[in-house]
């Protein structure tokens, strides 16, 4: 499910996307806070197996203010949300204490990696988080292929039945 947040004439559409093997019941995006480029946080619900999880995707603004507010605004979202949940995204924060409420209010698992820049790699700008009905095994980096600025953080978790 694409998430588009910016687009120019034909050739330039840039957003979010949220690319699973698992059927999309519904999907819906939260225009987030903030000054210049709009920024959003994409929803989807996917059907595994026989429970429903929920799927977040953002990219959040460089500017420190406009990020705490996104940030607020994503923890009351995801405090209205039930069931096991993952939120994904370039946080564009190389400091944890700034996502501090999404791991003590809302008690996700984090995961992180040094993404930024893909060439050298030498920020954690990119997060993952997990409510508890995901056992974490390991997280990493894909370092062979560059895709973009960033280099993709992975994840290797298993829903608990």
């Amino acid at each position: 499910k694409f998430f588009p947040a910016y687009r120019i004439g034909r050739f330039v559409n840039q957003g979010n996307a949220i690319n699973t093997r698992y059927k999309i019941l519904s999907s819906k995006s939260y225009k987030l806070a903030g000054g210049g480029e709009s920024r959003f946080l994409g929803e989807s619900k996917l059907k595994i197996g026989n429970q429903t999880i929920t799927v977040f995707v953002t990219h959040l603004s460089l500017n420190k203010n406009d990020r705490k507010e996104q940030i607020s605004e994503i923890s009351e979202i995801i405090n209205t949300t039930s069931g096991p949940l993952i939120l994904s995204g370039d946080f564009n924060i190389n400091k944890e204490s700034e996502l501090d409420i999404l791991t003590t209010k809302n008690k996700l698992k984090m995961v992180t990696g040094y993404t930024f820049p893909s060439w050298k790699p030498k920020k954690e700008l990119d997060y993952l988080f997990f409510t508890d009905e995901f056992m974490i095994n390991k997280s990493y980096t894909f370092k062979k292929e560059k895709f973009s600025d960033h280099l993709p953080l992975i994840a290797d978790v298993v829903l608990k039945q």
